[in-house]
């Protein structure tokens, strides 16, 4: 089996590539760097912003993962016009491109849950929920996720195609500033740390369990469709920070929370529904949030 992955650079894509470079698949990448210390068969090196996809040479693979992604915590420092490019038109234009040849294969993409908006109920969110959710959005990477989404929906393609919808995913090597990373850094370190009000619900899913359920997937060769991806839990900011201090043996402040304010603060509840891809695939047992901040400590 032929995969070409699309965007090398980012969280996701590098998990993925490490994950995939492991297994009896042949790898072909596209993006700005070339990935180290894993096996590539074939590397296309491009800027997606500047130049054109390689149609006839990403067709030739039986499976087209588009990973690339650009959102608003990125470590360059990214316009609009930008995030609306590689989250939305290119992929968009990637497929529209696909269903001329008549590409038979495989095509995986990914939305976000926070394409469900600032909603504040306890409800956990189908597939369909998130598609038609019209609540506000804080930026442009919850707009540009949620284009691409429901094209997915609306649109009819020659090729078969998964559209992944995931909650948090988390696990090493992703951005330091994000609350995971930061927080363990800072219990580590015994730096200052400040937090919103944490009362902001958010289910988590290790980047280890996301590639293997992306793998998965491929192997049971699913029904076509838009599908939610599962967690392992849901906590509040709160609850998340306090099981890092219990890990870490340091007592959380009170006066550590409402002392900053976020742009996703308004999306008090983030939960999704993802019986529709468990009907589909073997069982997986999803790694907690305690038992990997147990691994970060040695």
């Amino acid at each position: 089996m032929k995969i070409c992955i699309i965007g090398t650079g980012g969280f996701l894509s590098k998990a993925i590539i490490e994950h995939f470079s492991k297994e009896a698949i042949e790898l072909f990448l596209v993006g700005r760097t070339k990935p180290a210390g894993v096996a590539v068969n074939q590397f296309c090196q491009i800027d997606l912003l500047a130049d054109q996809l390689p149609l006839d040479k990403i067709a030739a693979c039986d499976v087209i993962i588009y990973a690339a992604g650009l959102g608003v915590q990125s470590a360059d420092k990214v316009n609009n016009e930008d995030i609306y490019a590689i989250n939305t038109f290119i992929p968009i234009k990637l497929c529209e491109g696909l269903n001329k040849i008549i590409f038979k294969g495989l095509f995986i993409s990914f939305g976000s849950y926070f394409e469900i908006g600032s909603v504040d109920i306890s409800k956990s969110f189908t597939e369909e929920d998130i598609i038609h959710s019209r609540a506000d959005v804080p930026n442009v990477y919850c707009f540009s996720k949620r284009m691409l989404t429901q094209y997915f929906h609306f649109t009819k393609f020659e090729f078969n195609n998964y559209h992944f919808i995931l909650p948090t995913i988390y696990g090493s090597n992703e951005n330091p500033n994000r609350i995971i990373p930061y927080t363990i850094d800072g219990f580590r370190y015994n730096r200052p740390l400040q937090f919103t009000a944490g009362t902001q619900v958010r289910q988590y899913l290790l980047i280890e369990n996301a590639t293997t359920l992306i793998l998965n997937c491929i192997k049971k060769m699913i029904p076509a469709g838009i599908y939610n991806f599962p967690s392992a839990e849901s906590l509040t900011i709160k609850e998340l920070v306090k099981l890092i201090g219990n890990e870490f043996g340091v007592a959380v402040p009170e006066e550590s929370f409402e002392k900053i304010i976020r742009l996703d603060s308004s999306m008090q509840v983030l939960q999704m529904n993802s019986d529709k891809l468990l009907k589909q695939i073997n069982p997986l047992s999803l790694v907690t949030m305690k038992e990997y901040i147990k691994t970060t400590k040695n």
